[in-house]
Order: C-alpha cells, then structure tokens, then sequence
C-alpha cells in the first residue's frame, strides 16, 4: 500500500468539506500561542474550536483553535516548540488529526483479516541470513501462510527446496521460523520464503 495516513487522512476529510492547510508566514516561537498566515482570509472566529496540526512529522502540534482572525489562528495553551516559516498545518473541524489516524488504522486493520490474501516473497530487506549454532529467524509478521521455502547454494541461487514438514513455526508478536538443528546452517548462507500474506499498513508520516 503506497500511501500515507496523512495522505489518507488527507482524502478522507477533503470528501467531508474537513479540510484546510496552510503555510506558516512568521515563525510561531515555543511559549507563544498564535499562528499566522497571511493567506487565510477567513471571517472572525471561522475556526473557532476546531482543530489544528502544525508541521508534518512527529514534532508536530495538535491544539483546538480559541480563537480566529483574518490572517492569524489563536490556541488556548502555549506552543511547546518553535515552528519555523514555511512550516504547514492542517485544520479539522469534525474531528481530531488523531482521531483521523485512529479510525484509518482501525478499518485497515479490520479490512487485513477479510482481505483477498497477497502472494509474499521474503528473500531481501534483509531476508534470513544465517548464523551458525542459530535456528530461529524472524519473518515478517505479515505472513499468514508459508508456501515454500528454500535456500541458497554457493552461487547464491536458491535451488535447494527445504520440506515443510522439517520446519516450525516459534509463535510469539514476533513470527519465527525454525530449522532443525541438524540441518547444517553457515553463517551467511541465505533462505528464501515464499508464502501468502496481508499488505503491510502505511506509514504515518506525521
């Protein structure tokens, strides 16, 4: 899945008439409460109570919005960081940026379980590289069904199909996957696992 939660979230709001960005056109230093930007033209007090992100990362604000004018946006408490010009925010109305991401998250999650399952192919990023007197390697835990399972020989081709019935699956939040001790294992050999699985969630790149 290619996209964002922000430009989820993004897609969604714009279908409720919920959302409005900006630019930031003067610094908003830490300990202040006032934002501006020029370019708002909006009347007195449109925004009143609804909310506003500022910035696209992690280091983001979320406030609720006291108070509104032509060119500025004023929050009840203070800004814990300095937020530099040309930093953009978002403005919510209906709901919170988190409570946007919540929801996006819950329905994919309930969306996975039902979903038409993904072929997956886990050889590379890292894939499993061996290490000697090791026999349990994690694998994505997107996989839901391991199909086959090979590994490399000395041209790095994997040509060598290991039966399932020889391996095991060691449950636990992280998935691992686990040889027999007496298959031999060289440290830096490689396994390819085939199987089928759900698509990884999006970033949050908030």
């Amino acid at each position: 899945m290619p996209r964002t939660i922000r430009q989820i979230r993004h897609s969604i709001a714009r279908r409720f008439n919920d959302l409005w960005v900006g630019t930031l056109t003067s610094e908003a230093a830490s300990g202040t409460s006032t934002l501006a930007d020029t370019a708002r033209v909006e009347a007195a007090n449109w925004f009143i109570n609804a909310y506003v992100y500022v910035d696209e990362d992690a280091a983001g604000e979320e406030h609720r919005i006291s108070a509104s004018a032509v060119g500025s946006l004023t929050i009840p408490s203070t800004l814990a960081a300095t937020h530099a010009i040309g930093k953009k925010y978002e403005i919510h109305k209906l709901a919170s940026m988190t409570d946007y991401n919540d929801f996006i998250l819950q329905a994919l999650k309930l969306a996975s379980t039902e979903a038409v399952l993904t072929n997956l192919d886990y050889q590379s990023g890292p894939g499993i590289v061996f290490v000697e007197g090791q026999f349990e390697y994690a694998i994505p835990t997107n996989f839901r069904y391991i199909s086959e399972v090979w590994m490399d020989d000395s041209a790095d081709e994997f040509t060598r199909n290991i039966p399932l019935s020889d391996l095991s699956i060691v449950p636990g939040t992280q998935l691992k996957l686990k040889f027999p001790r007496w298959m031999s294992l060289t440290t830096g050999g490689k396994a390819r696992v085939l199987g089928q699985g759900v698509d990884t969630l999006p970033a949050n790149d908030d």
